[in-house]
């Protein structure tokens, strides 16, 4: 076999770069080996993204992304350096749709690695229903909670923080909202359902269920 050496610049513009499924790296990578014959290496190659490229993996996410990467190592062990920005985009978890919050810096900060830093910051409001209880007074002036049935629909306002390494993305989540909610109400509501089946209403465990679902993995 022969390693050519890939060099220059490029740079991409007007496109979209699409986020390969999982299982299409389990089909390709056994091709790769039996091939052996071309291994390039990527020797000081600068990559930009520059106008309008798209950061997608539909329907999970879109992201609007700029940047410049310094790529050396070869195919199979990339080692890239720079960062690319995250200016604006969506996120969609299950029911809910999280986007960019203006105002912050977004970005993913690559060190030599395919394992980059991450930082960004989500917003999204999500319903939620809360029973409406009337009490009444007995003769015996004994006060009875009747539940009628009828609910109270509210918006939450959801944050989240990810801050730390993409292979240990959902670990660095925090969770907050407005009205206060504790992180195992956030996960339900977020859930649509989902995180209460999974998680058994342990807040941890639900985001360590939702994070290792095979939509999930596929954002790495």
């Amino acid at each position: 076999g022969f390693s050519p050496e890939i060099g220059g610049s490029i740079t991409l513009s007007e496109g979209i770069v699409l986020l390969p499924d999982s299982s299409e790296n389990a089909l390709v990578s056994p091709i790769l080996e039996e091939i052996q014959v071309f291994t390039p290496q990527y020797k000081n190659l600068q990559l930009t993204l520059g106008e309008n490229i798209r950061i997608a993996n539909p329907p999970l996410l879109e992201f609007i992304g700029s940047g410049d990467l310094l790529v050396n190592g070869f195919f199979e062990d990339l080692k890239p350096e720079g960062i690319i920005r995250l200016k604006e985009g969506e996120f969609n978890l299950f029911t809910t749709q999280f986007r960019l919050l203006d105002g912050y810096e977004h970005f993913a900060e690559f060190t030599g690695d395919l394992d980059p830093n991450i930082e960004l910051r989500l917003v999204a409001s999500v319903p939620e229903v809360t029973r409406r209880e009337f009490s009444g007074t007995a003769a015996s002036e004994i006060r009875e909670a009747v539940n009628t049935g009828i609910g109270e629909l509210r918006t939450v306002r959801v944050e989240a923080v990810v801050s730390g390494r993409s292979s240990q993305m959902f670990d660095a989540v925090e969770l907050t909202s407005n009205p206060a909610r504790d992180e195992a109400e956030i996960v339900a509501l977020i859930g649509g359902g989902f995180a209460n089946t999974l998680g058994r209403g342990d807040s941890p465990l639900a985001i360590a269920n939702l994070a290792g679902s095979t939509v999930l993995k596929n954002v790495q």
